[in-house]
C-alpha cells in the first residue's frame, strides 16, 4: 500500500489528528481506534522491511504511542455539575499566576471562573512582577465582598532564587519560577483547595472542582512530553503515566496531598529546597524542560488517590489571540453559545 493512500486513510479517520474529538459532543469509537490501529501496524510493518530492521515492535513506536493517548484521552465522557447547593460543597480559592503580556486576557479569565466555579469562592490571589497593574486591569471585576490579594512574584519567591533559576535555567528561569509560585501559594492556605488557572485562559461551562467527599476535578490531555516524564523520573517518580499529561491550563491542588507529593519527593515544601531540585536536575538531564506543578501532581493524585478525583474530558480549544477586548468577548460568548468546549486559550504568536 502506498504512502499516498495511507494518507487518505489516516485523514479519513480523524484520531490520527484529533480536533474533531476535543468537542465535547464528538468522541472516537472503538472501531476506529481499532481499525486505524491496524492500518498504522500494517504501515509500520512494512517500513520496517523497507528499511531491513526488524527490531522495533510496534507497540513502542511513536504512532502507536500517539493514537494510545488520544484515545484515551478524547473517551473520557464529559461531566456535567451536579446538583447541589453551594452549602454543599467546600470553597476553594482562586490563583493566577499572571505576566503583564497577559493582562488584556485576564480579566475575563476571571469572569469565566466568577461565573462558572460552582463552588463558593473563599479569595483570590494574583500573582505577577506588576501588582499595581494587575490591580489596575480587574478594577471593577471582582466582587467587593470576595477578598482579592495582588501580591509580587518577590512575595512568594525571593529575588535571589529567581535569579539562581535565571542564571541556571537561561530562558527558562521565569517559566520555574511561576511553577514555584503555583505550588507554594497552594500550599500556603492549609486546608482551603486551590484552583490555579493560566491568564491565556477563560472557562466557558459550570464545575464542581472538589465535591462534600474532597473529590476532585482531574483533566489529562492526549499527548504527553517525555522531557517532563525524565523529569519526574529523575526525582524518583517511577510510575510517571506516558499515555496521560496533566499539564492542561488548570489544576485543583489539595494542599494536604500536595504537601504530601512534595515532602515525598524532595522532602521539603521549602522554595530554597525545590530551587536546589531542580537545578540539580537540570544540570543532571541537560535541558530544563519540567514540570514541578501540574505534572507532578497529577501523576501522584493519577497513581496514588484514585479515590480523591473524578475525571472530565479536556476539552478546550485553543485560539489566536484577538486584538482587542471587544472581539474577544465576541468570541467568548459564541463558544459558549455552542457549548462544545470547557475552555478557551487564547494564545499569543510565539506561545
Amino acid at each position: 500500500m502506498s504512502p499516498f493512500l495511507f494518507r487518505i486513510l489516516a485523514a479519513a479517520f480523524p484520531l490520527q489528528w484529533g480536533g474533531k474529538y476535543a468537542r465535547l459532543d464528538k468522541s472516537p469509537a472503538r472501531w476506529e481506534f481499532a481499525l486505524l490501529n491496524g492500518l498504522l501496524r500494517l504501515k509500520h510493518a512494512m517500513e520496517q522491511q523497507r528499511k531491513g530492521d526488524l527490531h522495533q515492535d510496534y507497540e513502542e513506536s511513536a504512532s502507536a504511542r500517539r493514537l494510545h493517548q488520544r484515545f484515551a484521552a478524547f473517551s473520557v465522557s464529559p461531566r456535567d455539575p451536579e446538583k447541589t447547593t453551594d452549602n454543599e460543597l467546600p470553597a476553594i480559592r482562586l490563583l493566577w499566576v499572571s505576566h503583564p503580556k497577559d493582562y488584556d486576557v485576564l480579566p475575563l479569565s476571571v469572569l469565566g471562573a466568577l461565573r462558572h466555579v460552582k463552588n463558593p469562592i473563599a479569595a483570590i490571589d494574583v500573582v505577577s512582577p506588576s501588582p499595581q497593574e494587575a490591580e489596575k486591569a480587574l478594577a471593577n471585576q471582582i466582587p467587593a465582598t470576595t477578598p482579592v490579594s495582588y501580591l509580587h512574584d518577590n512575595d512568594v519567591v525571593s529575588e535571589d532564587l529567581r535569579e539562581e533559576l535565571t542564571k541556571e535555567l537561561s530562558s527558562h528561569g521565569s517559566w520555574a519560577t511561576q511553577q514555584l509560585i503555583k505550588v507554594l501559594m497552594a500550599l500556603r492556605h492549609f486546608p482551603q483547595p486551590t484552583l490555579v488557572i493560566d491568564s491565556d485562559t477563560v472557562l466557558l461551562r459550570d464545575k464542581v472542582w472538589v465535591d462534600s467527599d474532597g473529590r476532585q476535578l482531574l483533566y489529562f490531555r492526549g499527548y504527553t512530553n517525555p522531557r517532563y516524564q525524565h523529569y519526574l523520573r529523575s526525582w524518583g517518580i517511577c510510575d510517571a503515566d506516558d499515555v496521560r499529561s496533566f499539564v492542561t491550563h488548570h489544576m485543583l491542588f489539595q494542599p494536604e496531598i500536595l504537601r504530601t507529593a512534595m515532602v515525598e519527593t524532595f522532602a521539603s515544601t521549602e522554595a530554597p529546597a525545590l530551587v536546589e531540585a531542580i537545578i540539580s536536575s537540570a544540570r543532571q538531564l541537560g535541558f530544563p524542560e519540567f514540570s514541578m506543578d501540574y505534572e507532578l501532581y497529577g501523576n501522584v493524585l493519577w497513581s496514588q488517590r484514585p479515590r480523591n478525583y473524578f475525571l472530565d474530558k479536556y476539552s478546550n480549544i485553543g485560539l489566536a489571540r484577538p486584538r482587542d477586548f471587544a472581539s474577544l468577548e465576541a468570541v467568548l460568548a459564541k463558544l459558549r453559545q455552542q457549548g462544545r468546549y470547557n475552555s478557551a486559550s487564547f494564545h499569543l504568536p510565539n506561545r
